[in-house]
């Protein structure tokens, strides 16, 4: 701004006194021009570091994922971004990749899914459908899992040596990714014994 102003200054100066400008304003845009053509990256990385600033999509602290980069924010800064990957490698992002990415902010997360697909053997295709609904009935009268929200136990699939069940679920509000990782072990137990109950099992690739 102050260089700004001095130019100004100096071209109004130069023209009171009778020098034609047509010239040095010619030039002037001319040199402009060149300047933001070989500075549009810089640009860039600039106006993103100042939409990062107002529009705030992510904080310091929080996990981030955009562009298949995912960590923690250490640092944002007015050009570039550092993030500390989950394998405590730091990453260095130029801030116009949030101006044309989605940016995915984990740490807003506020429900986990659990999703995993099992697959019975063709010969227990009379199983299908009781162990179907007892695996649905144990996933809504699990305390952790949110029976009011996305909960499905459905049969998909006659895969080539199995028949699959596609079983996906919700965690309450506010858990975390490490409670998520706990519930969907105890639930892929849970399911396991209502198979054997049932005398079923699951299948393997197998060729008749």
């Amino acid at each position: 701004l102050v260089v700004f102003i001095w130019l100004m200054t100096n071209l109004i100066a130069a023209q009171s006194y009778g020098m034609d400008m047509t010239a040095i304003l010619t030039l002037g845009g001319a040199s402009a021009f060149a300047l933001s053509f070989a500075f549009q990256d810089v640009f860039k990385n600039l106006f993103g570091g100042v939409m990062i600033l107002f529009s705030r999509p992510f904080r310091v602290g929080e996990a981030v994922e955009v562009n298949n980069l995912a960590g923690s924010i250490e640092k944002i800064g007015i050009y570039q971004t550092r993030m500390r990957g989950w394998d405590k490698v730091p990453i260095i992002i130029p801030n116009s990749m949030f101006l044309t990415n989605a940016i995915k902010n984990i740490t807003g997360i506020s429900q986990r899914k659990i999703q995993f697909v099992i697959g019975l053997r063709y010969q227990d295709f009379d199983q299908i459908k009781p162990v179907v609904q007892e695996v649905e009935t144990a996933l809504k009268s699990h305390s952790d899992v949110d029976g009011d929200g996305l909960l499905r136990v459905v049969f998909n699939n006659f895969g080539d040596s199995s028949l699959d069940i596609a079983i996906t679920c919700l965690t309450q509000a506010g858990a975390s990714a490490g409670d998520a990782a706990n519930l969907q072990q105890e639930l892929m137990i849970k399911v396991g014994e209502i198979v054997a109950a049932h005398g079923a099992d699951f299948a393997f690739p197998t060729q008749t």
